[in-house]
């Protein structure tokens, strides 16, 4: 039963991946639209970093699952191969949890501290 669930999360994830890479084509668009605007006719718009901040991250959130499940990202596998399969993927997703879950919402604020420190 959980392998049927895991197929089809895998493919349900692939598919989204497939048709959220198709995020690029608008960002592509908004960053020609600002950069012809900005410099061309000197008018920036308001709302062209924003636009483009948002569909960044929508893509880049959305392509993480589908890199994942594709197995597209880079690692160092010094501990992992001599190592059973099971044990393989249980710190594959240890690593993934430790990452995304704990790490990942303090990155955010380690740039605005850094920002205000004054030397």
């Amino acid at each position: 039963m959980f392998q049927r669930l895991s197929r089809w999360i895998d493919k349900f994830i692939t598919a989204q991946g497939e048709w959220t890479s198709l995020l690029i084509l608008p960002l592509l668009l908004v960053v020609i639209y600002e950069v012809l605007m900005r410099y061309g006719f000197n008018a920036p718009t308001v709302w062209g970093f924003e636009a483009t901040t948002f569909l960044y991250g929508l893509h880049f959130m959305f392509g993480i699952s589908y890199t994942d499940v594709t197995g597209g990202h880079v690692k160092v596998d010094i501990f992992t191969p001599p190592a059973p399969k099971k044990v393989q993927a249980f710190l594959g997703a240890l690593t993934t949890f430790v990452f995304f879950c704990l790490l990942q919402p303090a990155l955010p604020g380690i740039p605005s501290n850094l920002s205000f420190h004054q030397p």
